[in-house]
């Protein structure tokens, strides 16, 4: 895509979003919470400790700013997490070392719902649900930003979610975290549906909520309950019951994956019924000169990110990319990697 074609491809998103903002239905948020702005607080975590009872004891010492403010383009902030290596406990301070940044964006709570399969003694407590733990990533010499986008948790304004808007906020969060003084000006993206997306979808309409022209809003119902926020939140569910086939609405919340012109390495499985289709359309999609890695496994999301394995293939890629360790050959691991079960 030339740069003539990438400019009129960026308006006509921005159309689309203009459209599909204007019929888009809102309810309030399943956990209301109360107006006003958060605290900001930095936490040192020393090593060895537990960060609540029965966690993970952490590897290293630890820095947590909790609830930093980030301005979009349009006013409204959003606010986060960054947690860093011990020696960033000034965001403003200038370091001749600097590291790259892992982000997960959040529209949900922090806590990990009947535990998923992963025990807790498994994670530090610092991780937000299906993002990275800090406790594994900062021993590595990264940093882990965990955002709530606009409208969710203690973040201003009305919570969309996989449309443009989102896309739009998310590219400016990435530049302003590029751009910080502790970060070396590399970022990636990590997390369960998040660039490492593990086990993903990119059409909301044919992948979640009407698979095959058939209304199912179950899990979106279930999803509604835990969502926060001090505003309003849109309901997809509502809009379904008088808007159940394809129109400029879910048409904005389809995703693009042949435009990506970044490096990939997606993570999927044959078990889930929400991901699988959409993480097999969208590698498909991905422009055939893209460097992009595909491994599928045949467990359940939440354990396979958290295992040992996961996490040091996915520290390869991002070491090799974000982090400048090219010696690693990563770029020579296998292109696919297939896991099947069989039946005795």
């Amino acid at each position: 895509m030339n740069d003539k074609e990438h400019q009129a491809a960026v308006e006509a998103q921005y159309k689309l979003k203009t459209e599909a903002l204007k019929v888009t239905v809102y309810v309030p948020p399943g956990r209301p919470l109360a107006p006003g702005k958060p605290e900001q607080r930095v936490i040192l975590h020393k090593a060895g400790t537990q960060v609540i009872p029965g966690a993970l004891h952490l590897p290293v010492d630890i820095v947590f700013h909790e609830n930093i403010p980030m301005r979009l383009s349009d006013g409204t902030t959003l606010y986060c997490d960054i947690v860093l290596p011990p020696k960033f406990t000034n965001l403003k301070g200038r370091h001749e070392h600097t590291v790259p940044a892992v982000i997960a964006c959040k529209p949900h709570l922090d806590d990990f719902p009947f535990r998923a399969g992963v025990p807790r003694s498994r994670l530090s407590g610092l991780e937000t649900f299906e993002g990275p733990d800090p406790a594994f990533w900062c021993a590595k010499d990264y940093a882990v930003v965990n955002v709530d986008i606009r409208g969710a948790a203690m973040s201003e304004g009305d919570m969309v979610q996989f449309g443009h808007q989102e896309a739009q906020d998310g590219a400016e969060f990435v530049t302003w975290v590029s751009e910080q003084a502790w970060c070396n000006g590399k970022v990636a993206l990590t997390g369960n549906t998040a660039l490492a997306p593990w086990e993903g979808f990119n059409d909301v309409y044919r992948h979640q909520m009407c698979a095959g022209g058939i209304p199912f809003t179950g899990f979106h119902s279930d999803i509604k309950r835990q969502l926060t926020g001090k505003s309003r939140m849109e309901d997809p569910i509502e809009y379904l019951k008088s808007h159940n086939t394809w129109d400029v609405y879910w048409e904005d919340k389809l995703a693009h994956p042949k435009w990506i012109n970044v490096p990939v390495y997606v993570v999927g499985s044959w078990t889930n019924l929400l991901h699988t289709p959409g993480t097999f359309k969208a590698w498909k999609l991905l422009p055939e000169d893209l460097p992009k890695w595909l491994r599928v496994h045949n467990a359940m999301e939440w354990p396979d990110y958290y295992n040992d394995n996961s996490q040091r293939d996915l520290l390869r890629f991002f070491d090799y990319y974000i982090h400048g360790k090219t010696d690693n050959d990563w770029i020579f691991t296998p292109k696919s990697d297939l896991a099947f079960s069989t039946l005795a």
